[in-house]
């Protein structure tokens, strides 16, 4: 079963063009230029809300135990499910640009889906 999960993360990066996973480095998460938000009408920062809102939950759940981070999460032990976030807005306001440096900061495996590819056979093929 890992296998078989291993072998269809392969395929999905190669057709949509995505980087595999590798050693986490935070240089380019560093590098980052940040941001001022509003949320819930009090000041934060992209990058303070989106390490602990996202990423810091996650890196600990999987710290705790892998497989019992993914059955907190009602997704089942056995389940090859691995989490995701997507970022959407007009072009130019560096969403590929943060997911590429989330990613690198937390070693995962990343990829690139246009909308327009994505979509392309209409919305009857999307889950």
């Amino acid at each position: 079963r890992e296998l078989l999960g291993e072998l269809l993360n392969n395929d999905i990066l190669r057709e949509f063009g995505g980087v595999h996973g590798s050693e986490p480095d935070a240089s380019a998460w560093r590098q980052l230029l940040d941001a001022d938000l509003e949320l819930q009408g009090q000041p934060a920062s992209l990058k303070q809300s989106l390490e602990q809102n996202f990423m810091t939950p996650i890196v600990d759940m999987e710290l705790r135990d892998p497989l019992d981070s993914m059955t907190g999460l009602g997704i089942g032990a056995s389940s090859a499910v691995k989490y995701s976030l997507i970022l959407y807005g007009p072009p130019g306001t560096a969403k590929t640009t943060i997911c590429t440096s989330m990613a690198k900061k937390l070693g995962w495996a990343f990829m690139t889906i246009d909308t327009a590819d994505f979509l392309a056979e209409g919305l009857v093929h999307v889950a």
